[in-house]
């Protein structure tokens, strides 16, 4: 058992299995959320790029220390309930690990910032997850200064809400109901 099929996340994602999301026009709510290593400094690059704009950040790692309080950004250090951040944001910047599949199955439209050197296209999962059409990767990654413009003219609406459409098509919380009804049956 595996794939997409069997993707199941923690209980906090399921309170919003059945909760209609809403595609904003207007991208005013980011979440971000990058844990693990920083290579490149990544968050402080974010922080700049989106420092005093429109936007409202909101920013999950232990990895950074702001040395400077901006308006526009909070830090989050801990929080049991990530899935409230992630689906009152417009959209959510993530790495490669499981959070884009999160993100998928409450159908908010995703940034993949990918971290590793080099991404094959032939095994990669994160292309197969690209593929599926719920969320765009960054690939200016050496250049991450230009994230807020790709934000502005890469993430319409009506790219954000193609997203969430194959988002819904291709994930759900049920992954957990199959993989059980799956063993049973298998017994």
């Amino acid at each position: 058992m595996h794939g997409k099929k069997y993707f199941f996340s923690s209980n906090y994602f399921q309170k919003y299995k059945n909760k209609k999301k809403i595609i904003n026009t207007e991208i005013k709510k980011i979440f971000v959320f990058l844990t693990g290593y920083d290579k490149g400094n990544i968050l402080n690059k974010i922080i700049h790029n989106f420092q005093n704009t429109k936007y409202k950040l909101n920013i999950y790692s232990n990895n950074i220390k702001l040395n400077k309080n901006f308006k526009n950004i909070k830090i989050l250090r801990f929080s049991e309930n990530l899935a409230k951040y992630f689906f009152e944001s417009d959209i959510s910047i993530v790495g490669e690990g499981l959070s884009r599949y999160e993100t998928a199955t409450i159908g908010v439209p995703t940034i993949m910032i990918y971290s590793f050197e080099t991404l094959s296209k032939k095994n990669d999962l994160a292309w197969k997850f690209i593929n599926l059409g719920t969320g765009k990767l960054f690939k200016e990654k050496l250049d991450i200064n230009n994230l807020r413009e790709f934000v502005e003219n890469k993430m319409t609406y009506t790219e954000r809400k193609k997203m969430f459409n194959n988002a819904k098509k291709n994930f759900d919380l049920y992954g957990q109901d199959r993989m059980l009804k799956d063993i049973k049956n298998f017994l």
